[in-house]
């Protein structure tokens, strides 16, 4: 693996999985522009991640914010980008029949637009400085459990985005990686869960009396497992092999559910994953 000569951006670096993200490759000696919305956050994440860390303002649901961090960041670095990191995202979750349409907008905006939209305002940064592109997906991008559709479809989306960007860029020299991990061990699929809980406190009768034995279990489910979640380092060192190694593979899969899942998808009939799920889930 080389190292990296130019700096990476990495959005959504405040907690969890872009934080992770970041210190491992300002560890690495990489140069991270670390992407963050809040002002209040700004402080925090320049202590915790170092001296080779410089936060940036950027919320990429927000094409204003996007171009703005664009411009920071071609002063910042007037040689180019090694990389970038499309890891900002939301989790909304909740049974689809009740799912406000807003709500779905809103998780495409941010996980698939918003990853297109910085992408696009970058891209001239990465041809100058030879970088790559790497989104982080996640194995729900091609295998849907219930109460996490949004999410899924906006990571089965990012699926397609990628392969296509990743064809249409090879000719002129940028690579584009897929990193697709299993459930992590951050706060994304918390929150999430609470999401989820919520919106079944505002349920009407019929629909409340019809999902929350299902709901139920599900979360019971999740709060078994917890412990097999795969931590947010392993999906980091995925990352920076990504960015580094001379042949990159267009997609990394990372943790044991994310290869279990992904080999259910692949090989298993429709029925029998289907049969899969609403047994584990004792549907």
């Amino acid at each position: 693996m080389s190292r990296l000569t130019h700096p990476v951006l990495v959005t959504g670096a405040t907690s969890g999985l872009g934080h992770a993200i970041a210190l491992h490759l300002c560890q690495q000696g990489t140069r991270v522009l670390a992407g963050y919305r809040k002002d209040a956050d700004a402080p925090r994440i320049a202590k915790s991640l170092g001296e080779n860390a410089t936060p940036v303002r950027i919320d990429i649901a927000l094409p204003d914010s996007v171009a703005q961090a664009a411009q920071w960041v071609a002063e910042q670095a007037p040689k180019g980008l090694s990389g970038l990191v499309n890891n900002a995202g939301i989790a909304i979750a909740g049974p689809l029949e009740a799912m406000p349409p807003a709500d779905i907008e809103q998780q495409f905006e941010v996980n698939v637009v918003g990853a297109i939209r910085t992408t696009q305002a970058l891209l001239p940064l990465l041809r100058q400085g030879a970088g790559r592109v790497v989104h982080i997906g996640s194995a729900s991008g091609s295998f849907a459990l219930p109460f996490v559709g949004p999410y899924a479809a906006s990571k089965f989306a990012m699926e397609a985005i990628s392969d296509a960007m990743r064809r249409e860029l090879r000719p002129f020299g940028t690579r584009v990686i897929l990193i697709r991990p299993g459930r992590m061990a951050t706060d994304i699929f918390d929150r999430a869960e609470a999401d989820a809980l919520d919106r079944f406190e505002h349920l009407s009768a019929e629909n409340r009396e019809r999902y929350e034995p299902v709901l139920r279990r599900f979360q019971s489910l999740l709060h078994r497992s917890s412990g097999a979640r795969c931590h947010p380092r392993r999906v980091a060192y995925a990352v920076n092999r990504a960015l580094t190694v001379r042949w990159p593979r267009a997609r990394y899969n990372v943790g044991i559910d994310a290869h279990f899942s992904l080999q259910v998808a692949k090989w298993a009939p429709d029925w029998l994953s289907d049969w899969i799920v609403g047994r584990i889930i004792r549907a």
